[in-house]
């Protein structure tokens, strides 16, 4: 039987047309030719073993191809051919091998093994998508400020439709808010505020429930609105008919029966500080450092260091009493909220006046609530040097200040 076997291999080697693998691995030289497929692939019986390849030379040495274009040493021992050395110097690849790769966002690329085992460049066969399946991002398309709403990328790499109520760190917001009727989400945190009125007084660390509060000031169109309804006096307010974009002016306590009628009340000292500073460590003694200054500098721009084109809104001349809520974006606090300081507006908070303030404020949602004697006004223009810690007291019933509201939510 060995014989037989090695004298196979050796008419192999030596050119025997008639003498084939499968000729000598067959039991049955005599099997029809026309066998079919399922013939010869069932069953799986594997490539017949021819052994090694057989030499004449004893020690004579060749250099073979092998592998992915790589070659290796052959030496000739008791008639055979025995690999000397690994098989070196090969390709990347197969010569005509394809590969086919797929990105996470739906991408399709291919290469092919070029003759020399190395691959061509990567084609693009179809474009990267726009997103990663089953994803899902927050978008501010078609809510308010500072809201956003779901959106999830489908199996073919696109996004769906926007779906889904806006959502702020404050819960579900409307769609759209009434023009001139932006309310601002605060969310839960912490604030620092100031025993004192100047900035040099101690500074201490509070803690703020989230709230909302209004962008802009309330506006006649606003005021009007509450007594249209029965629900807030005509009497005691600044309402020009012809100025119904504009802040309204009210007493205390008609600012006060606005803010409830609409849902909310007066910000509290901690909120509108909060509304202007930022959330702690934040300390800015002005609301609009992130937007003029690009830093969290205290320092006071007067007139002459406004940076060009902010002494209109920003200085004396402005008349800020005369022009529509909305009109000074460059005012506005990290949040968005606007005109808290900067123009002519002092505006409401709803504590009694303090100087320095309690221990009830280094507590949560601190309030000490306004008196009939004692109330406090927050804000001012540019002439003045406020800061976000400057406060004053009011004692006259019918002062008029402007005003804004807050409005508790659902944690």
């Amino acid at each position: 039987m060995r014989l037989a076997v090695f004298l196979a291999v050796l008419a192999i080697a030596c050119g025997d047309d008639d003498t084939s693998i499968t000729d000598a691995s067959s039991p049955d030289a005599s099997e029809p030719e026309d066998a079919g497929l399922e013939d010869v692939a069932a069953p799986d019986v594997g490539t017949p073993d021819v052994g090694p390849e057989a030499c004449d030379m004893p020690d004579e040495m060749r250099v073979v191809d092998c592998g992915n274009c790589g070659t290796r040493s052959d030496r000739c021992v008791e008639g055979f051919w025995v690999a000397l050395s690994e098989c070196i110097g090969q390709g990347e690849c197969a010569p005509a091998a394809v590969e086919t790769e797929t990105s996470e966002m739906c991408g399709v690329r291919q290469r092919i093994c070029r003759d020399s085992c190395s691959w061509t460049p990567y084609e693009q066969l179809e474009p990267e998508g726009e997103c990663v399946p089953g994803t899902e991002e927050r978008v501010e398309e078609g809510c308010p400020f500072g809201a956003s709403r779901t959106r999830t990328c489908s199996d073919a790499c696109t996004w769906d439709e926007v779906v889904g109520d806006c959502q702020d760190d404050c819960g579900t917001v409307p769609e759209s808010y009434p023009p001139l009727e932006d309310r601002i989400c605060i969310p839960r945190g912490s604030v620092e505020m100031h025993e004192g009125t100047t900035m040099d007084s101690r500074q201490f660390t509070t803690l703020l429930s989230a709230y909302r509060i209004d962008r802009y000031h309330v506006t006649v169109a606003r005021l009007q609105a509450c007594i249209d309804d029965g629900a807030c006096l005509a009497d005691g307010c600044s309402n020009p008919t012809a100025d119904a974009d504009h802040p309204a002016r009210c007493p205390f306590a008609r600012a006060v029966t606005f803010c409830e009628w609409a849902g909310g009340g007066i910000p509290t000292l901690a909120q509108w500080v909060k509304a202007g500073r930022g959330a702690s460590p934040r300390a800015p003694a002005h609301p609009w450092w992130n937007g003029l200054t690009g830093d969290e500098s205290n320092d006071f721009y007067s007139c002459d260091t406004v940076p060009d084109g902010r002494q209109a809104r920003l200085c004396p001349d402005r008349q800020a009493r005369r022009e529509p809520v909305g009109s000074a974006p460059e005012t506005q606090s990290i949040w968005g909220v606007e005109s808290l300081l900067g123009t002519s507006a002092i505006e409401w908070v709803a504590d009694v006046f303090m100087d320095p303030l309690s221990d009830v404020y280094r507590g949560s949602d601190p309030v000490v609530p306004a008196t009939p004697e004692s109330r406090t006004r927050v804000g001012g223009n540019i002439i003045d040097s406020p800061t976000l810690v400057t406060r004053s007291e009011v004692t006259r019933e019918l002062e008029q200040s402007w005003f804004r509201c807050a409005y508790e939510v659902e944690e």
